[in-house]
């Protein structure tokens, strides 16, 4: 199809091509991630610029109106109860595969994983609790123990081709469980009162969705009015809406529904005949690929693949525009519990992930059989486990959810930003120098085999 598109549209494919190899680049998502977070710091300490301040232009209301139903929600608000419900649709999607096929698949393969991630989310808990139980505010807890898995895989992909496949396989596997135990914390600590009949009507929403799969109901559009319902509803329930994204993602089938194997079998003698025609059948021959294609693909493969794009390139660092920007001057460290919080943050991420990571793998392996994957080390798990230490995305959208008082939101923020950086750098820095000695190594035995 896309060669279609190019011959059709030649101005269009040498425009967008650049974007798209842009896009392909394995950190590109971190690096636009990075872009945005600079213009939000840049925005809101630039008092007096042509821009609208930065607050006040998030906080502008916009309100959807149909028929007596109204919804009046900030910019900010909608970023961060609809566009992130995208965000952790996308997220549970990912969990969910990640369980029945992926990295966790299996009791082996999810031991140490499950075991990292535990002791990567209680650590980072118990250093911020340590720290602002005396003078801070100790409402933060969670917000250093959240990793942001597409920016710690983004910084991965720094190092190259070099990178052993466990370790990526590992992080993403550890971050994985952390987005559950977020979802979870979330859903527990970080909802508001609850009601009780908007809670009846997304169970309801929830069993018509299930009931729609059992009636082979396909079309997406149906699907996402009901989930917009169910969104509505959590988001009047005082459970976080976020939540109802994770509830659909679950809901999503990872098989392929059952018509389409039947169409795979009549297009399956039908391409044949289609390659022996003339070339003018080159058409329809991709067309008839791409639906075989796509007829391939479950529902769970075709939204992880279609919404990937999107959180990547646009909520994320939406998100980060709005909720990333901390004007300096508000700032006062001399108030004992901006600076707690600050410090708990930022230090929870940096020694508290890596240390509960480290910490609990090495009591797995202590006290049971379960060895380290084949290719990591101590010293590169210890690089991992500082990776993991950018909570970012999730540990700024805890924030928001954990802290009313705005400068020690802020505080908190300007902690997260300086850890989650400290922790990027060192996690890249250690794992560079155990790539240069394992390559030190190799040509060591080459020599010595020589």
């Amino acid at each position: 199809m896309s060669d279609v598109t190019s011959d059709q549209h030649p101005l269009a494919e040498r425009l967008l091509r650049p974007i798209r190899r842009f896009a392909a680049y394995g950190p590109s998502s971190g690096i636009v991630l990075v872009i945005a977070t600079a213009l939000a710091l840049l925005w809101a300490n630039s008092a007096g610029s042509l821009l609208p301040g930065y607050a006040d232009f998030w906080n502008t209301e916009l309100s959807l109106r149909l028929g007596d139903v109204e919804l009046s929600l900030s910019l900010h608000e909608w970023i961060d109860e609809a566009l992130m419900a995208l965000f952790f649709f996308h997220v549970s999607l990912e969990v969910k595969y990640e369980f029945l096929r992926g990295a966790l698949s299996t009791r082996d393969k999810a031991v140490l994983p499950v075991v990292a991630a535990l002791g990567g989310m209680l650590a980072p808990v118990a250093v911020f609790l340590i720290l602002n139980l005396p003078a801070g505010d100790p409402g933060g807890w969670a917000v250093p123990m959240a990793t942001d898995v597409a920016f710690a895989i983004a910084l991965l992909t720094l190092l190259g081709k070099r990178v052993p496949a466990s370790w990526r396989a590992f992080l993403l596997a550890l971050a994985v469980i952390d987005d559950v135990g977020t979802v979870a914390v979330i859903a527990l600590f970080y909802s508001a009162k609850i009601t009780t009949i908007p809670l009846l009507v997304v169970a309801f929403g929830l069993a018509l969705v299930y009931a729609m799969r059992r009636a082979g109901v396909h079309a997406f559009l149906v699907y996402w009015l009901v989930g917009a319902a169910i969104w509505l509803a959590m988001e009047k329930s005082g459970v976080h809406p976020t939540v109802a994204g994770v509830l659909l993602g679950f809901l999503t089938p990872l098989s392929t529904p059952r018509h389409t194997h039947s169409y795979n079998e009549q297009a399956a003698e039908r391409i044949p005949h289609l390659l022996r025609e003339a070339p003018s059948s080159k058409r329809r021959l991709l067309e008839e690929l791409e639906r075989v294609r796509r007829g391939a693909l479950s529902p769970l493969n075709i939204l992880q693949h279609r919404l990937e794009p999107w959180v990547l390139f646009l909520i994320m660092p939406a998100f980060a525009l709005a909720n990333a920007g901390v004007d300096l001057s508000e700032i006062s460290l001399a108030d004992n519990a901006s600076l707690w919080v600050l410090v708990g943050s930022g230090v929870g991420l940096v020694v508290g992930k890596p240390l509960g990571i480290v910490t609990a793998v090495r009591l797995a392996t202590l006290l049971s059989r379960t060895k380290l994957p084949d290719g990591l080390s101590w010293s590169a798990l210890t690089g991992l486990g500082l990776l993991a230490g950018v909570g970012f995305t999730i540990a700024l959208f805890l924030t928001s959810l954990a802290f009313t008082d705005p400068a020690i939101a802020s505080a908190a923020r300007v902690g997260i930003l300086a850890g989650s950086l400290i922790a990027a750098l060192a996690g890249l820095g250690l794992l560079w120098l155990v790539l240069h000695k394992n390559d030190e190594n190799w040509v060591a035995q080459s020599e010595d085999v020589a």
